[in-house]
């Protein structure tokens, strides 16, 4: 019986930066459905018409509590106490290597693209990635100190 419980912690600890790195498109889905209710419902997208401020603020209310929530998850299913770094690089190393490649892709292409749809959703998709890794870290910091002070 033990061997089935540290089996399933192993697999979830080999998954979990699948599992974290699954909520980016939630989050994406998330702010494409709360810009369309404030575009429909107050017209803040038609004021400000490139929609910056309805974006920036859907991405972080939204991203936040995803992947607050989604930290939380991966952490009962790791069975964490006192998360540290290891665990932190572990839970978002996807998001990590999407990042570097993403940024990458946005610098080089920045005078083909620049200010065009594509460079818009390159550029909401890595404020997404950078989001869930900071979101992530804050968290687990947050839990290994309630658990050194408990």
């Amino acid at each position: 019986m033990a061997h089935t419980g540290s089996f399933s912690l192993t697999t979830a600890k080999l998954f979990s930066s699948v599992i974290y790195s699954a909520a980016v498109p939630v989050v994406i889905v998330l702010v494409g459905a709360m810009v369309a209710g404030v575009e429909s419902t107050t017209g803040l997208h038609i004021w400000f018409r490139r929609g910056d401020l309805d974006i920036g603020l859907s991405l972080l209310t939204g991203g936040t509590l995803v992947f607050f929530y989604t930290t939380g998850l991966v952490v009962r299913l790791e069975q964490l106490i006192r998360p540290g770094l290891i665990d932190h690089v572990r839970q978002t190393f996807i998001l990590y290597m999407a990042g570097i490649v993403l940024g990458s892709w946005l610098v080089v292409w920045y005078r083909e693209l620049g200010g065009g749809l594509q460079y818009g959703y390159g550029g909401v998709l890595f404020l997404t990635i950078l989001q869930g890794i900071v979101v992530n870290a804050l968290t687990l910091a947050h839990i290994n100190r309630r658990a050194k002070g408990a």
